[in-house]
């Protein structure tokens, strides 16, 4: 600057409100689901755990841990034909934390894992041109995620993978559906070592290519070069995942109750006797079929829609022993499912309107929001309270058994009111001295509890947080919808 020249008081800034309200309605669904997960657990948690945790987590990791046996290759060892590299990681800092065993903790980081879930989701809406209607789609994903359906992963801490394999599944196929290859590979390769499920993400994105190159008739290099990186990393996968012959027994027998099985997965949220059922996945298969043939189909749809498709194919097999209905904690997966048809239905009313359409679409919308107002009412009038019932009589039995080592104290209990389904090996594992000086505080009070204040914080803040994400929602929204100038100028003084 030349001498005499003054110095500007002022610089210009300009701001973009159309990328800004993006991230702050991100903000705002995240902070909505973890609240509602939050209060999920504040009312109906309980740190006690829960079946496998009792060998999977005590035996297995806290002790040869403490004991300075556990090694790195141990987090890599399956666990009933799945990998959960990063549950047992997650497990560990949480538990080094902690100076002990806390399930909670680990529930909350399920609802942080599930909450950041749903807002990626929330984010996929509002990444392109938001029109009205794509509201609806955003009122109702927001809905979906912030019910707990499955309360068998929601309050029992041992399912973090669950939430580690659909949060890494869905930046993966963001990632590819982006063109960004190497993070798309990577999270799909973390999204399998959190659950073998994961692993269909490969297979949905080749799917979704092969359906992109017939609708434009044209197959570019880079597609044939990625069609076979994908196909070749999910083939490794399978190569490599560990086969457990106590598992057979809940395989589908016949391909009666494979059919079963999956037809029950794919009308979730209604019931196999009801018709109804046969509309959830109609929605993506309009689209995938439309695909084929018209217009320019978008990726990340076709991807997301797939990728659950496939989910539920492996359950029907892999779970459809006797044509059962899907266990509870598979809901988790399921009730994405609703939320990528709903992104398909939003997605051709864009394409074409029309007053049959229309129509159709609205049919689907309440037909589709009374299975899962249905679903709700049973989640919080049957299976939480139920669940929550079972911790306080595990905790009373424990906690009797831990004073006075009588066994006859599991008398006249089921399975889901011990914690365990064999009460000779709980009470093997409960003689165990370095076992009871990790075991939660609310089986021995005088354990180490470092970060029950944390706890505490969070679920007396809770409502406060919530309020926060309703703001920050409709802040964003409006910034999206709003009557305000796309850019800011503003004035910032310098001193």
């Amino acid at each position: 600057m030349s001498a005499g020249q003054s110095s500007p008081l002022y610089r210009k800034r300009s701001v973009n409100f159309s990328s800004v309200s993006k991230y702050i309605t991100f903000l705002g669904a995240f902070l909505i689901i973890f609240s509602s997960m939050i209060l999920t657990i504040d009312i109906y948690g309980y740190s006690i755990p829960f079946y496998d945790e009792w060998d999977a987590e005590a035996y297995a990791t806290y002790v040869p841990f403490l004991n300075g046996k556990y090694e790195f290759f141990h987090l890599f060892e399956p666990h009933n034909g799945h990998r959960i590299v990063f549950t047992r990681l997650s497990s560990l800092i949480l538990f080094q934390l902690n100076g002990g065993w806390d399930p909670e903790l680990q529930m909350l980081l399920s609802a942080f894992l599930h909450a950041l879930t749903g807002a990626l989701i929330v984010y996929v809406v509002v990444q392109e041109k938001v029109k009205y209607i794509d509201l609806i789609s955003l009122c109702a994903i927001l809905l979906v995620f912030s019910i707990p359906f499955s309360w068998m992963s929601v309050l029992v801490a041992f399912q973090t993978q669950f939430y580690f394999m659909m949060l890494f599944a869905i930046v993966s196929i963001i990632a590819l559906s982006n063109s960004m290859y190497f993070l798309g590979y990577l999270f799909a390769v973390f999204s399998y070592l959190s659950l073998t499920l994961g692993a269909f993400v490969l297979p949905a994105f080749v799917t979704g290519t092969v359906v992109c190159a017939i609708n434009s008739r044209y197959f570019e290099r880079k597609d044939i070069l990625h069609v076979a990186i994908a196909g070749g990393i999910f083939l490794a996968m399978i190569l490599i995942r560990s086969e457990v012959i106590a598992d057979d027994v809940y395989k589908a027998q016949s391909f009666a109750s494979f059919s079963i099985s999956t037809i029950a997965a794919l009308w979730w949220p209604f019931r196999l006797s009801n018709p109804l059922g046969m509309l959830v996945f109609l929605p993506f298969l309009i689209y995938l079929c439309r695909s084929l043939y018209y217009g320019r189909p978008k990726l990340l749809y076709i991807v997301l829609g797939a990728f659950v498709l496939f989910q539920i194919f492996a359950m029907g097999y892999f779970r459809g022993a006797d044509g059962v209905p899907p266990a509870n904690r598979y809901l988790t997966i399921l009730s994405f499912g609703i939320c990528a048809n709903l992104l398909c239905l939003i997605k051709i009313f864009k394409l074409r309107s029309g007053n049959v359409k229309v129509f159709l679409g609205l049919a689907w919308l309440l037909v589709v929001g009374f299975g899962i107002l249905f679903a709700a009412k049973l989640s919080i009038t049957v299976g939480l309270p139920e669940r929550h019932a079972q911790n306080i009589t595990s905790q009373a039995v424990l906690s009797e058994y831990l004073s006075n080592t009588n066994s006859s104290v599991f008398e006249g209990f089921d399975d889901l009111e011990i914690s365990y389904n064999n009460t000779e090996r709980l009470t093997e594992i409960l003689s165990d001295p370095v076992v009871i000086s990790f075991l939660p505080s609310t089986l021995v009070p005088t354990n180490v509890d470092k970060l029950g204040i944390f706890k505490r914080i969070l679920f007396e803040f809770n409502l406060l947080l919530g309020s926060l994400g309703v703001l920050a929602l409709a802040l964003g929204l409006y910034l999206s919808f709003g009557q305000v100038p796309k850019q800011l100028v503003i004035w910032k003084f310098k001193f």
